[in-house]
């Protein structure tokens, strides 16, 4: 069987048509300054007297580098012989940042410059809208506000801080949302932090000790631009490489030869059209974006993850959007390996739902706790009392529908679609001839590419380029 990953172009590399890498040329750009000061400038790091912290270059600006020199709204400031940022209007304090894995280490300030008796501005940690991600390895800490009774803790053990003067605050290791409780703050918190929160009670030393964030930015197009001598920048909407000669798209070499990896269109179906963002690959199928988890090029299948859903505020999205393909395209993948979990929005406050096996799930929004969510496995239409409901695929092996944590992992662990269409008619190109797989635009077909025609001078050998395994994302 032919593999996947060679339809339906030459190069071994996915089954869509790619995105283009722009060529590095020299072009006009609205910074007005000489060309060498834009490569001076971008090259010191973010200074902040009395931090060790030497490596706050790209995506960052503020203080000693120019607006230029960073994205829209990563802004730095000095404060407290500490670099900090303000994200969804709460400040981090950052504790480490590694340019090479595009990881940032940050403590709420409030939390990290007070403890938790102290803080009195109750505002839950959102990621919503940035390109950062939480990282996962971790846990979550919920701060109980208020409570009037630790009954209805869905089944979690309390801790508790003693803060003084009748107040104390309450927290479990997990989301939770307690309506005894005037507020509940999601904090997530690092790995090592929870086994050491189970066994010493030390709620404060655990915060200050913060958590990791993703840059999900453009981090392969940054790498590019160093490699080739540039420093990385950002101006008039679109990423620049600074070098000492003066702004370039992509890498100082203007010349720079295509990337093998990348496919023309012809080589691809018009409505499979990959992005590469920040070293990731994203699919868009029927209006919604889904990230490229890892292909099977002998079953011809794709497992994909919907974006909206991958944050930590992803079980609540502000667009409701069904998980649907279209049928000439792709199928689903094993009717037993998944399920399809429905989630109800818009609900009233009390349960509308008489079946015990309905999940009630909290939604997390910037500021705190919105309405809930309720789950149930099947493709079911909302009720009478219900605004809206959205279906999801999962494995319902993983899946408890009470539990936000294990709902939320098992939908982002994806799901698998099978790629149906031109199947025979490429695997016919490549028995008759040795050609390979295309798209006509004028025809809207499948077509086959010869080695006489014109076209292939183009082409690049897939034996030369095709990766091992083909279980990492595209961008790879």
């Amino acid at each position: 069987m032919k593999p996947l990953l060679q339809y339906p172009c030459c190069i071994s590399i996915l089954i869509f048509s790619v995105i283009t890498l722009v060529i590095s040329i020299n072009i006009p750009t609205s910074l007005g300054e000489d060309d060498s000061l834009y490569y001076t400038n971008c090259s010191n790091a973010f200074t902040c007297e009395g931090s060790n912290i030497e490596t706050l270059k790209y995506p960052f600006f503020g203080g000693n580098r120019v607006s230029y020199c960073g994205q829209p709204g990563l802004d730095l400031i000095c404060e407290d012989s500490a670099p900090k940022m303000s994200i969804n209007t709460i400040k981090y304090r950052i504790l480490d940042w590694d340019n090479t894995t595009q990881k940032l280490t940050v403590a709420r300030d409030d939390y990290y410059s007070g403890s938790v008796c102290t803080v009195i501005d109750y505002k839950n940690t959102t990621f919503d809208n940035t390109l950062f991600q939480i990282q996962y390895d971790g846990g979550f800490v919920t701060l109980l506000y208020g409570c009037t009774s630790t009954e209805n803790f869905q089944n979690q053990n309390p801790y508790r801080s003693d803060c003084g003067e009748n107040k104390t605050v309450y927290y479990v290791l997990a989301p939770l949302y307690s309506p005894l409780c005037s507020a509940s703050i999601v904090i997530p918190i690092l790995g090592q932090q929870v086994s050491s929160l189970v066994s010493s009670n030390r709620i404060d030393d655990a915060l200050k000790q913060g958590f990791e964030l993703s840059w999900t930015g453009d981090y392969r197009q940054c790498t590019a631009c160093i490699d080739s001598g540039g420093e990385c920048g950002y101006d008039s909407g679109e990423f620049r490489c600074f070098c000492k000669d003066g702004p370039h798209t992509s890498s100082c070499h203007s010349d720079r030869a295509q990337d093998p990896r990348d496919r023309p269109d012809r080589c691809g179906h018009p409505l499979l059209h990959l992005t590469c963002e920040g070293n990731i690959s994203y699919i868009t199928i029927k209006d919604v974006k889904y990230k490229v988890l890892e292909a099977n090029p002998k079953e011809y299948t794709l497992r994909i993850t919907r974006v909206d859903y991958l944050y930590f505020e992803g079980l609540c999205p502000s667009k409701l959007v069904n998980t649907t393909l279209d049928t000439k395209l792709f199928v689903y993948g094993s009717d037993s390996e998944y399920k399809n979990l429905t989630l109800f929005y818009g609900c009233p406050a009390s349960n509308p739902f008489s079946s015990p096996a309905i999940g009630r799930l909290p939604c997390f929004t910037n500021g705190g706790f919105g309405e809930f969510v309720y789950t149930q496995f099947g493709s079911l239409g909302p009720p009478l009392s219900c605004k809206q409901s959205v279906v999801v695929p999962v494995a319902p092996i993983s899946i408890d529908i009470n539990d936000f944590i294990k709902t939320q992992e098992a939908i982002r662990a994806g799901f698998i679609v099978r790629w149906i269409e031109g199947i025979e008619q490429c695997e016919n190109c490549k028995k008759t001839g040795g050609g390979v797989c295309g798209y006509d635009g004028n025809s809207n077909q499948t077509t086959c590419y010869h080695c006489n025609d014109q076209s292939c001078s183009n082409f690049i050998s897939p034996d030369a380029i095709a990766p091992p395994g083909l279980s990492k994302d595209y961008c790879q």
